[in-house]
């Protein structure tokens, strides 16, 4: 383990009843982007096409989903200098459209706005997929740091746990003990500051054997927003395979005969476990904000998440 650390296919919006990215509103008749609290210098460049994922031109893989989209053109899609963009905006309390899911949000201080592979279950055991994408956060939102926020995330959902994926480190005081919250891999020299972009994962790569996750520093706070950044991810997934993660062109971690398959299953959520049969992974992107300490939350520490992704590519070998 020592040799770890290194350094979507639509044609229009008549779309099959089967196909989860069909257009939920009106596809192109109303392309206003929603409100946001503070004027964003990329939506003065993003040009909306569809008030929806449309897949044409911007995303190659399987079928899609939406996750949860819980409010009208939360989801776009668009161009910025020619490029098909799609943005995500979330707003406090909405999780998904049914009003006992909005309540358990406002319960739960989330919001989320995402879209998913349709297959929940399209990473198997043994399987070798690659997944890649770039996104961009604006620099003009000023989080408060009490809320995380994913920006793609890889899930196991008969253990309802996250496995990796990308987020914001919390605020210092948003957590009771940060250092031990956020816990840096012993892959990397980096010590984790509030509000860092992370890359984080749990029970894989040699992990310490139990369910938290470690991280490792992707950019420091004063760094990441307002640019945008590349993803890409290699994984043979299974307890004997292989793992490559690479971030704006460095390799953060290249690893063979590691664990890549999370099915820690001492650890799972009863619920999640009972609901799902088949143990796999599958991954999902958009915004997605949870509070670290719901009940402190205070409405002025809320700030929601606007998200732009391009040049989504998944494969999964047969």
């Amino acid at each position: 383990m020592k040799n770890l650390f290194t350094g979507v296919l639509i044609t229009g919006c008549i779309l099959s009843a089967l196909e989860a990215s069909a257009c939920s509103f009106n596809c192109k008749t109303d392309l206003t982007v929603p409100e946001t609290a503070i004027q964003l210098s990329m939506d003065s460049k993003f040009k909306p096409t569809h008030s929806t994922f449309y897949k044409k031109d911007g995303y190659i893989g399987p079928s899609i989903e939406q996750n949860n989209v819980a409010f009208k053109n939360s989801v776009m899609t668009g161009t910025i200098d020619g490029e098909v963009v799609y943005r995500f905006q979330n707003k406090f309390g909405y999780n998904a459209a049914k009003k006992h899911d909005i309540e358990n949000a406002l319960n739960y201080s989330l919001g989320r706005s995402e879209f998913k592979l349709k297959d929940s279950s399209a990473f198997k055991p043994g399987q070798k997929f690659t997944v890649k994408y770039d996104f961009y956060v604006p620099k003009e939102i000023k989080f408060s740091g009490n809320r995380t926020l994913y920006v793609g995330q890889f899930k196991n959902h008969k253990a309802g746990k996250i496995v990796w994926g990308i987020q914001k480190a919390s605020a210092k005081n948003a957590v009771g003990y940060f250092e031990g919250r956020w816990r840096s891999s012993p892959f990397t020299d980096k010590e984790v500051k509030p509000h860092d972009l992370v890359f984080s994962y749990r029970g894989i790569l040699g992990h310490n054997g139990n369910d938290s996750m470690e991280h490792i520093t992707l950019a420091r706070a004063e760094e990441w927003q307002g640019k945008w950044h590349t993803v890409e991810y290699t994984s043979d997934t299974k307890d004997n395979g292989s793992f490559k993660f690479v971030f704006n062109g460095k390799t953060i971690i290249d690893c063979t005969n590691c664990d890549t398959f999370y099915n820690a299953k001492e650890f799972y959520e009863e619920w999640a476990n009972k609901n799902h049969k088949k143990d796999a992974m599958m991954f999902q992107w958009g915004t997605y904000q949870f509070a670290h300490n719901p009940s402190t939350l205070k409405k002025e520490e809320i700030v929601d998440a606007i998200t732009y992704y391009k040049n989504i590519k998944i494969q999964v070998d047969k």
